[in-house]
């Protein structure tokens, strides 16, 4: 049975990571442009095909940027946990913390197999 406790934390975890993988894509197509500046410039290649080639690149970006982004953003919800004493609160409560990072195993095994 899923808890009030687990949906909290695996939508908290999946917003934070929705976020990242955001700024990683953006961090590593900006990488991918740096590297084909040069092509792009001495071939006068047009604006609107440098983006449709960039555009092009975000699928194979995505597989990296999952993982990584669920990473950071797993690591800075438990940070806020631990900050506003929620988690705390949760093990007064005699939850367990094998029982609080459930969820985090959880969905860490869902995107990385969606990554896949």
């Amino acid at each position: 049975m899923i808890k009030i406790m687990d949906r909290y934390i695996a939508r908290e975890s999946l917003t934070g990571m929705f976020t990242w993988v955001g700024a990683v894509t953006i961090v590593m197509l900006v990488g991918i442009l740096f590297e084909l500046a040069d092509f792009f410039v001495n071939k006068k290649v047009p604006l609107l095909i440098t983006l449709e080639i960039l555009l092009l690149y975000i699928p194979a970006q995505m597989v990296l940027t999952f993982p990584i982004s669920y990473l950071l953003a797993s690591e800075l919800h438990l940070g806020r946990l631990g900050r506003e004493s929620e988690m705390v609160a949760i093990e007064a409560c005699g939850v367990s913390l094998k029982r609080i990072l459930f969820p985090y195993l959880i969905v860490s095994i869902l995107v990385s197999i969606g990554s896949y």
